[in-house]
């Protein structure tokens, strides 16, 4: 009877209206920016403890910092404004985990990022750099990465696919369009990275492309897994690899990967590497659509 009850004022995460989600917004960007003020004021006031030691490290710590502030803050939201858990958020109520699933999208998007990389195999080197240097950047790195993509995942996919879908199961006519907001929103948030602000011309618009479509990429997998995890382990996987694993000479926040990729990093580059990862999801997603489309025609004769 008390669960009963319970779960009587807890508001399902596809109920909560459009104004519920706009508050939580704008609360979760105020918690974390209150997080994270307290560093930010260190930094900029030049305090000697940050400057002096720090040093090289000021710049990922204050990225860390950052996104941890974002990423408690949108967990505290979800709790106390969209009236829900975290695990009822990316699963679905009710829903559970899925070791195979995720194993497979492991693998797929491994496998496409592999092939991304193939055609500019030539232009790969090795990055100079002490290795003291790389396990620090590395211990930053995991820290902040699965707190980064984490609230991202949440905002740009999470609160629209559950405006758009009951449960993350039943979508609305109105998914595509959610799905095209969301995706835009997430390019915009992008557009001060290294690798768009030095493109000029058609070349810039092609840079901003590749945020669009791994936007759509991302939400239309959750959609077809039932789940937000697929989203927050492709988004991981991406941005822990291209900061860690290779990287071209203007992206990734100057982090020492091992190998860098000299090719020249224009629009087009970014474009056609980013969907090429995308692509051994996309055939399995397609492949399955086909074959319960083809089962259920079956059953139906």
């Amino acid at each position: 009877m008390t669960k009963e009850l319970s779960r009587k004022k807890t508001v399902l995460p596809n109920e909560a209206s459009w104004l519920r989600w706009l508050a939580f917004i704008v609360v979760h960007i105020i918690i974390g920016t209150l997080i994270s003020l307290p560093f930010e004021f260190l930094v900029y006031f030049e305090v000697p403890f940050i400057t002096q030691s720090l040093g090289k490290l000021t710049e990922t710590i204050r990225l860390l910092n950052q996104f941890f502030g974002l990423f408690i803050g949108a967990v505290i939201c979800l709790r106390l404004i969209a009236k829900t858990t975290v695990r009822d958020f990316i699963y679905g109520v009710g829903g559970k985990g899925n070791s195979k699933q995720n194993l497979t999208v492991i693998g797929l998007y491994l496998l496409g990022m592999l092939l991304s990389v193939l055609p500019f195999i030539g232009n790969i080197t090795v990055r100079e750099f002490s290795a003291s240097e790389y396990l620090i950047s590395l211990l930053f790195v995991v820290a902040f990465t699965w707190m980064q993509t984490s609230w991202e995942e949440i905002i740009f996919r999470g609160i629209f696919i559950r405006f758009a879908c009951k449960n993350n199961i039943s979508c609305t006519t109105k998914a595509v369009v959610w799905g095209i907001i969301s995706s835009l929103l997430f390019m915009a948030m992008h557009l001060s990275n290294p690798e768009v602000l030095t493109q000029s011309g058609f070349q810039f618009i092609l840079s901003c492309l590749p945020y669009f479509l791994s936007g759509m990429g991302l939400y239309f997998a959750n959609i077809y897994f039932k789940s937000l995890m697929p989203g927050l382990i492709i988004h991981w996987i991406n941005n822990f690899l291209n900061f860690t694993l290779i990287t071209s000479v203007v992206s990734a926040g100057g982090f020492p990967s091992l190998f860098v990729d000299n090719t020249p990093p224009t629009g087009l580059y970014y474009l056609i590497t980013t969907v090429v990862c995308y692509i051994p999801l996309y055939v399995y997603i397609v492949i399955n659509l086909l074959k319960k489309r083809k089962e259920s025609k079956t059953l139906e004769n």
